[in-house]
């Protein structure tokens, strides 16, 4: 480690936490805006307190105001930074993370509010990794961006665009103004189709005009974002509209106003063990707030002993159920611990519980939707959303350790049955387990499908596999819905000769159902493809076509495309395609493949559209795909600078 030690600073956090650590202390380096700093992690570093990984620590000098961009890159290690106010082996002050990152780079951005220092904070991704490594910090003066005024209580018709103007975690953002008294309570709303919307509230602050009061993801209807705060000082508060996910683009509504007032629900009913009760769900009933959306709700009250799991079940012909376990906040709003929709037979809820901790929860019985008329169950339309149901509680068996692994075969298929009173995994999903034997590289494929057909819809699958004992199993891999539909493909390369465990399992507690587990030798992955050469500022042509290599557990086929950059340099690489959902991804040539950053729908669409900024100088590479496996036909491929 490259020793420079400051003569003196004075926070109060680093002093603490130097003093209560027996580990190596660390030291705090200055870096300049412009600079890049080349290092080297070891095992001389200090440690991460949460997990163990090297750390070095820098400081740059800002004047409020001014942005804070940290790059680091290192070609022995998978690279992490945080920038921050204050950070050290335990602590990270309103800090930002990478909006940016790769196998071998990361990028985080951090506005400074008043004069000072910002930390920036090195990390390895692993605890044991080392090896060289780059930082570079550049200092830019923040974009003036000039708030747009709203009225209380008057929709906001706004677009977010590659034009506006990006926040500390790399997404564009737009920005208002209000004026609000002191002592009122408010809810914000912001909604579209398009994007999945986040807002920060930032009030007046006698030391700090940009404070951030109030941030919202998902507490609105779906993906949409609502916040409800009560304001403390009357003055001029901002709030800043930007998106969270691959979609970074497009279009949506802004609104302030008085937060609705609610009619007091009755009491909780008492359901005990063994019960099942009947009940009435009336649309005219008091409403209460389920994904940001008012719906009728009969409650319920239970006793549950933590580590032991319930049954909870709600069966009604009348609507479509859903059945919550939760508790209630600091604000008096219901905060679910776990929800079920369709558990049940049909449209019928059916939830597996298994709480934390002792104590009293609370159930709640409600309707899909807020507006349910003619919900559409799978053959049957309901004409209401509400009417009567009956629920019940009672305590699932047990869940087994297994002892014994059953043994399969290359080429070889079982059937399988999950049901209840088999060995849970940590998440409590039903798993069976197997034993296969294989030889260091071979490559094979495991198959999980759930046996669903016209009568019946089946499970979820899930795959694992790994080594160790049925009882102390290790992962090395697993998939989802790398097979059709919800079914599971695995492929894996034993990177020794020994004996591996397979587990079949399901993605949820309820799943349960007949499978059918077979394994078979993977073929040798087709070549990739020679990268076509293509200009700035030019539109390729291309085909995927069943001839075309393909990546990925999922058989993506792909193409490959190739141009020169220099490292900052950003471009916009789009992809259309009137035949399949496009993906497309971008890397530097010499990076390892799990590096390429993607883009599916930013196009609009299924089109995509990404934005890539160069970290590695020299050839970079477009791969063309498809989201979906098998996908083929025509597409255009445009590049160009931003």
């Amino acid at each position: 480690m490259r020793a420079i030690f400051l003569t003196s600073f004075s926070i109060a956090a680093f002093c603490a936490a130097s003093a209560a650590s027996a580990q190596t202390a660390i030291v705090i380096r200055d870096i300049s805006p412009g600079q890049t700093i080349n290092s080297t992690m070891d095992a001389t570093d200090a440690k991460l307190e949460s997990d163990g990984s090297a750390i070095e620590i820098f400081k740059v000098r800002v004047r409020a105001g001014q942005s804070v961009v940290a790059t680091m890159h290192s070609n022995a290690f998978q690279p992490s930074l945080s920038v921050g106010d204050v950070q050290n082996a335990g602590t990270c002050e309103n800090c930002s993370f990478p909006s940016e990152s790769n196998d071998h780079d990361a990028t985080a951005r951090k506005s400074a509010t008043a004069d000072g220092f910002i930390y920036i904070r090195a990390n390895t991704m692993n605890a044991g990794d080392s090896g060289a490594y780059s930082l570079k910090v550049e200092v830019v003066s923040a974009p003036v961006v000039r708030p747009v005024r709203m009225t209380y209580g008057t929709l906001v018709q706004g677009n977010l665009s590659d034009a506006d103007t990006k926040n500390d975690d790399g997404n564009y953002f737009d920005t208002y103004s209000i004026r609000l008294p002191a002592n009122k309570r408010v809810q914000i709303d912001a909604s579209s189709e398009a994007i999945d919307s986040i807002i920060k509230l930032i009030g007046p602050d006698a030391e700090n005009i940009m404070a951030e009061l109030a941030e919202d993801d998902d507490s609105g209807p779906g993906l949409n974002s609502r916040i409800r705060f009560t304001t403390t000082r009357a003055g001029t508060y901002r709030i800043n509209m930007s998106s969270v996910g691959d979609t970074k683009t497009g279009a949506y509504t802004l609104v302030i106003g008085d937060e609705p007032a609610r009619t007091p629900l009755p009491a909780p009913i008492a359901l005990n063990l063994g019960d099942r009760l009947t009940g009435q769900l009336s649309e005219s009933a008091p409403k209460e707030e389920s994904d940001g959306e008012e719906v009728a709700v009969v409650r319920y009250v239970i006793n549950a002993t933590a580590n032991r799991a319930y049954w909870i079940a709600v069966d009604t012909t009348a609507f479509d159920p859903t059945v919550e376990v939760g508790r209630y906040g600091k604000v008096n709003a219901f905060e679910s611990l776990v929800s079920d929709d369709d558990g049940g037979e049909g449209t019928n809820a059916l939830m597996r519980f298994k709480p934390e901790a002792d104590g009293t929860y609370i159930v709640r019985v409600h309707s899909i939707s807020s507006n349910p008329e003619g919900q559409d169950t799978g053959g049957d339309t309901i004409a209401t959303g509400a009417g009567a149901f009956t629920i019940s509680l009672k305590e699932a068996p047990v869940a087994p350790t297994p002892t014994t692994a059953t043994s399969i075969n290359i080429g070889q298929t079982i059937a399988g049955n999950l049901a209840d009173g088999g060995p849970r995994r940590d998440n409590d999903s039903l798993y069976a387990i197997y034993s296969v034997a294989l030889t260091a590289g071979q490559r094979i494929t495991i198959t999980m499908d759930n046996n669903a057909d016209e009568n019946t819809d089946g499970f979820d699958p899930f795959l694992e596999i790994g080594t160790g004992t049925p009882a102390t199993f290790t992962k090395l891999s697993e998939d989802d819905d790398g097979g059709r539909e919800l079914n599971s493909r695995l492929r894996f390369e034993a990177p020794s000769a020994g004996t591996y465990l397979i587990r079949a399992t399901t993605v949820a507690s309820t799943n349960a159902g007949a499978y059918s587990l077979a394994i078979v030798n993977t073929p040798p992955a087709p070549p990739a493809p020679t990268p076509v050469a293509i200009q700035i500022g030019e539109t390729k042509t291309g085909n995927l076509a069943p001839s075309d290599a393909t990546y990925g557990n999922d058989d993506k086929r792909y193409d490959l495309y190739s141009f020169d950059a220099n490292v900052g340099d950003v471009f916009v690489i789009e992809l259309n395609s009137p035949d399949f959902d496009s993906l497309v991804g971008a890397k530097a040539q010499s990076a390892a493949d799990t590096a390429y950053a993607e883009d599916d729908d930013s196009g609009g669409e299924l089109h995509s559209k990404l934005e890539y900024t160069v970290t590695t100088a020299g050839r970079q590479l477009i791969r063309v795909s498809s989201f979906s496996e098998e996908a083929e036909g025509t597409y255009t491929l445009k590049l160009r600078r931003k």
